[in-house]
């Protein structure tokens, strides 16, 4: 359950993060995303488990697990956040230039809620 909730979390802001117009940005976040899923959730919960603490950084079973899920799931919840974004035809997000919106305000009042729909 709680490895869900940091999955919804990471996964939508990462999700929004890979549509940025700043080619930094989106590199780094298709980093993050392409490494955990390219290696499996037990080799993940090794390295949190057994390797963190050989560089001095002790977690705890639960958090471990907690982590390791929020983190693979994250990755796997972006990349449907960013197709759902992606669905959304681009002219209604120039209706919503037209209507004088903001970039926070066209996201949350017209691309997410269509979004939403889509996925």
């Amino acid at each position: 359950m709680l490895g869900a909730a940091l999955a919804l979390l990471l996964s939508c802001t990462l999700g929004l993060l890979s549509r940025s117009a700043r080619l930094p940005v989106r590199g780094a976040v298709r980093v993050v995303v392409e490494f955990f899923r390219g290696t499996s959730l037990y080799v993940q919960l090794f390295r949190l488990f057994f390797a963190l603490p050989m560089v001095g950084f002790r977690l705890e079973p639960l958090a471990c697990g907690v982590l390791a899920l929020g983190l693979n799931f994250r990755a796997y919840g972006s990349e449907v956040v960013r197709g759902a974004v992606t669905a959304v035809p681009r002219a209604q997000t120039e209706a919503a230039i037209t209507l004088g919106m903001g970039p926070a305000l066209r996201l949350r009042r017209g691309v997410l809620p269509q979004a939403h729909a889509v996925s």
